[in-house]
């Protein structure tokens, strides 16, 4: 009897020892997911899944557990978000282009046995939708023969569309300036245009490049060059009327008292230099001395050319025919070409200096200007001279007192009986109206 007793406490004490351990295993059980997350969020139309700001790639989890049996459930049932069973993992994904705006949040839920369950917050951003197109660069200036790729952005760069059609569309508005594929500008001839890029699925988002196509003066290649005892730096430049100029390895802040005023005009608040002459080849000379270039048109002729010339010291925007023995004479300083007006009126513009003297010429003939009390303008310290001695005010000089050196706008003005360049001069029948405007002053 006491054997048998003590054989059943010994199978009792075995029982509850293998139970003990049972329970003991099961309540050491252990689930996780790799990789460890406990906080997601998934983008709006379902592209990427991010945990802690990381990106968890193709958005799959592996179970891990010594339980045979696990399961995963999504709630609420029904939810945007699923997760799909496979062996011993399972995948998150989200409705594709799911387009809330407002964030929305869902529970995953892993079980195993009496293991600790492990839940994970699945969290929706709201929808980060395109607004706008970034270029680069955002304008362009070219000369004829250039080509540039324009890169474009879609912003923000976090947008949520990244599944859309993002197609870019590209087209200029001249194609006789520049053309345009797939961002890369190519220059067809000079002027203005503006290139536009579109999202194609929303065309109301767009970016415009505006393009302007030029003639391009690099000073590194003007070359060194003495006329008449003065130093200038020389050119050859081939313009076309009304193309913006870009003037290279320049100090821009200089420009807008260097352009010459009969070739040239100067937006000052765009810093835009356009020519106005004729397209053409032309000789251009920069005085460091005075900050002036000098723009000449030469003229294939052994004849004096048939217009209204200003000739003395001054700026000037043409060769002076010198009147002895025939030929052109290259002074850069000491002529002005008298360019003609829808009004009548001969415009050109001219250094004056101190002591300065000016002589109206046509072919290789003097002409008369009007009488002092007749002339308007800034004519502090000039004086009309009778220097021919013929009793025509043939000369006009700067010979008074309080003269101040500067660029001015000379106005000619034909009166009643006064030549005109396009027909035989016939004496000096007649007066010419002179009108001085100063631009700039100089010391």
């Amino acid at each position: 009897m006491k054997n048998n007793l003590i054989k059943f406490v010994a199978i009792a004490l075995t029982g509850a020892m293998a139970l003990a351990t049972s329970c003991k295993k099961d309540d050491d059980a252990t689930l996780s997911v790799a990789p460890e997350a406990t906080n997601l969020v998934f983008s709006a139309d379902g592209a990427k899944l991010t945990s802690g700001g990381t990106e968890i790639p193709n958005k799959s989890f592996t179970v891990t557990t010594n339980q045979s049996d696990w399961s995963v459930a999504v709630t609420p049932a029904g939810s945007w978000v699923t997760a799909q069973k496979s062996g011993n993992s399972f995948t998150l994904s989200a409705a594709a282009n799911n387009s809330a705006t407002t964030p929305a949040a869902a529970t995953v839920t892993v079980t195993a046995g009496n293991a600790k369950p492990v839940t994970m917050n699945v969290q929706q951003s709201g929808s980060v939708q395109v607004t706008g197109i970034a270029v680069n660069p955002t304008t362009l200036e070219l000369s004829v023969g250039d080509s540039e790729l324009v890169m474009a952005t879609l912003l923000p760069l976090d947008h949520t569309e990244q599944g859309l059609n993002n197609t870019l569309l590209w087209e200029s508005d001249d194609e006789d300036v520049v053309t345009v594929e797939g961002g890369m500008v190519t220059v067809v001839g000079a002027g203005k245009a503006v290139v536009k890029v579109w999202l194609e699925r929303k065309p109301t988002i767009y970016a415009e490049i505006p393009v302007s196509v030029g003639v391009s003066m690099y000073m590194s290649q003007f070359q060194a060059r003495t006329v008449d005892g003065a130093d200038y730096l020389f050119s050859e430049i081939a313009f076309g009327k009304n193309a913006q100029v870009f003037i290279l390895g320049f100090d821009e802040s200089k420009i807008e008292n260097a352009y010459n005023r009969d070739f040239f005009t100067y937006d000052s608040e765009t810093g835009e230099l356009t020519f106005i002459g004729e397209s053409g080849s032309y000789e251009v000379y920069y005085s460091e001395r005075l900050n002036h270039f000098f723009v000449y048109k030469e003229f294939k002729t052994d004849q004096p050319h048939n217009a209204w010339w200003i000739t003395g010291q001054g700026v000037c925007s043409a060769l002076e025919w010198n009147g002895i023995g025939g030929g052109w004479r290259l002074v850069p300083e000491d002529f002005a070409y008298l360019v003609p007006k829808e009004d009548g009126t001969y415009q050109g513009h001219a250094w004056l200096r101190t002591e300065f003297s000016l002589a109206l010429r046509r072919f290789t003939d003097h002409y008369s200007f009007n009488f002092i009390s007749e002339i308007t303008g800034d004519t502090q310290g000039m004086n009309l001279l009778d220097a021919l001695g013929e009793g025509f005010n043939t000369h006009f000089q700067g010979m008074g007192g309080g003269f101040e050196n500067g660029y001015f706008l000379i106005t000619l003005t034909p009166e009643e009986g006064a030549p005109s360049p396009t027909t035989p001069p016939t004496g000096h029948a007649g007066f010419f109206a002179l009108h001085f405007e100063r631009l700039l002053t100089i010391y």
